[in-house]
Order: C-alpha cells, then sequence, then structure tokens
C-alpha cells in the first residue's frame, strides 16, 4: 500500500467502481485505504477465530463482508454466526456425492441423439427420427419449440422442423438440460448451470485449439465431466452409457493425457483460479488472459439467460 496505489484507488472510486480487498485478516497496514474498499473479503484459511470475529465487529455495519476459502461446513457455520453476507469456497463448488443411490441413465432415449450430435456434421433427419422414437422426447421438443422466440409465425408441427428452426446449438442445449434433470436428485440447478457454462467455455476455447473441427464432442466433454456429481455414478460407469470416441471417454475417466483432457483441465484451473496453471497453457489457444476472461463471461452470462427462461425451465 502505497501513494501510487492509494491514488489509483481514489481515481477507480471516483469513477464509480466496486472494490474489494482479498485476503484480507486485519493487516492494519491497509487502513488508509478503507474509505475505498466496499467489500472486504476474509481468509478464513488463515485468520483466526478472534481475527475472524474482531474484523465483523469493526467492519459490519460499514463494509460487505465476503467469507472466502471456505472449506467446510463447519466453516460456513462459523461466517453465519458471525455475521458474514456473502460465502466463497470449495465447500460450495464441489457437490457432495450421493451414497448408496444410483440413477441410470435412460439411455435408450438419448443415446442415438448424442451420437449424432457428435458428428461434424449432423443430420437432422437422422435426429428427428431418433426423437421420434421416444414419445416423451416428441412432446418436450415440440412443447420447447413453439415456445421459442425465434420460432416464428406459423407454430411447428414436425420434428424435423423443430430441429432446423432451432438449430444444432439449441438442440444440445436443450438436450443437456434433460439429462442433466434426469440426473439430478434435487433440482440442484447449480449444478447444471455449472455443466453448462463448462461446455460452452471448452467450445469456446477449441475454436482456437486442434480441436476445432470437433466442437460437439468438446460441447459434450464439457457437460458429461459435470454430470457425476449429480447422478451418483461414477465416471467410469456414466461413460459407458453414452456411446463416446475412445479419447473422449479417456479424457473424462483421466485415463491418459490428450487433447480433450488438456483443454478440460484448463477449463477446471480457470475455474478455481489457479493462475499458475492457467499461466503455462494460455498459449495453446492463441489467446490473451483478458480475452480468455471475457469468454468465460459471455458463457456465464449466456448460462444466466438461458436458465431464467421460464419456457426452457418448462421443457
Amino acid at each position: 500500500v502505497d501513494e501510487a496505489v492509494t491514488k489509483k484507488l481514489a481515481v477507480l472510486k471516483s469513477k464509480g467502481y466496486t472494490i474489494a480487498l482479498d485476503d484480507y485478516i486485519g493487516d492494519p497496514a491497509f487502513d488508509s485505504i478503507m474509505k475505498y474498499i466496499d467489500i472486504i473479503k476474509v481468509d478464513f484459511a488463515l485468520a483466526s477465530e478472534e481475527e475472524i470475529r474482531g474484523i465483523a465487529l469493526r467492519f459490519q455495519s460499514k463494509k460487505k463482508l465476503l467469507a472466502e476459502k471456505i472449506e467446510t461446513e463447519e466453516d460456513f457455520a462459523l461466517a453465519i454466526r458471525h455475521g458474514y453476507e456473502y460465502f466463497q469456497g470449495y465447500y460450495f463448488a464441489k457437490p457432495k456425492m450421493l451414497q448408496g443411490k444410483s440413477v441410470k441413465l435412460n439411455a435408450g432415449a438419448y443415446t442415438s441423439i448424442i451420437v449424432e450430435m457428435g458428428k461434424l456434421d449432423p443430420d437432422f433427419s437422422a435426429l428427428a427420427a431418433s426423437v421420434e422414437n421416444n414419445v416423451l422426447l416428441t412432446f418436450k421438443l415440440l412443447q420447447h419449440a413453439n415456445t421459442l422466440k425465434f420460432i416464428q409465425k406459423e407454430r411447428v408441427t414436425s420434428i424435423r422442423n423443430a430441429l432446423v428452426n432451432m438449430g444444432l446449438n439449441e438442440v444440445r442445449r436443450w438436450i443437456l438440460l434433460l439429462l442433466a434433470k434426469e440426473f439430478s436428485h434435487d433440482g440442484n440447478t447449480e449444478c447444471i448451470k455449472s455443466a453448462f457454462v463448462r461446455a460452452v467455455f471448452l467450445e469456446r476455447l477449441a475454436e482456437k485449439s486442434g480441436l476445432s473441427n470437433r466442437l460437439n464432442e468438446v460441447f459434450l466433454v464439457g457437460a458429461i465431466s459435470v454430470l457425476d456429481s449429480v447422478s451418483g455414478m461414477s465416471m467410469d460407469d456414466l461413460v459407458e452409457e453414452i456411446p463416446l470416441k475412445e479419447d473422449v471417454k479417456a479424457a473424462l475417466k483421466n485415463q491418459e493425457v490428450n487433447p480433450f483432457s488438456q483443454i478440460l483441465d484448463f477449463a477446471k484451473s480457470y475455474e478455481i483460479g489457479d493462475w499458475d496453471e492457467i499461466e503455462k497453457r494460455v498459449k495453446d489457444f492463441d489467446l490473451q488472459k483478458d480475452r480468455i476472461s471475457k469468454i468465460y463471461l459471455e458463457c456465464v452470462i449466456s448460462a444466466e439467460m438461458i436458465f431464467n427462461n421460464k419456457s426452457m425451465a418448462k421443457s
């Protein structure tokens, strides 16, 4: 904290920026800039309970308090007890595996659709035939297609027409939501949303990598890589239910290093803020770090828009 930093914070504050102080544990060296700080992020991994309580008593009525490095249920309870309002940490990022329960994927309803979507040039007639083989899927597709704003004037009455009008990207997202809902025991939409964000993020990264000709499969890798957490099934069992190419399966099962596993590892590193690992890998995607940040934010915004769409949720 020096004069240059203090002046810069004053300028940013005057322009309306919200400023967060990271990794705070009560160090008085930051006192001189506290007037510019809106959010204090208290590092629960480094601070003692006495320090955690003292920071809360000092700033609770003046600043927004964020408890970071929340790793356990006990950490979370401690933060709540001392009045922290915002929370961040691995405790929230890693869903609990459901023990003693197993949800078997209804592979027959989705298998041929997933296979077709994994192709470079999917055949909409083949997709339509696969959907038509399942009455429930047919109903859900027509219901969803007829509520979309870009399906115009005449209502959709045939499966192929619905798929063509929706477009491949929309079809993939719709199938992902159905898959995730089938897996989810408790309607945990945050896990499903995470699957969607990761899938789209991988797809965008792959556009600049050696996987640019396999974007559909990259999307599926991102989606499926989260589903074990909400299904109660191991990844090994899960991938056997879905017909995927061997390199894709190997990446999901963490059996070998290949382009799919490398791009998946990058996304996981980005999600948890492992900046050293990101620095090593960023050149693989021919993108600047700030561009990758922009792409990730766009993926999050896209997920929020889709998951807050009532017609999509009903489908």
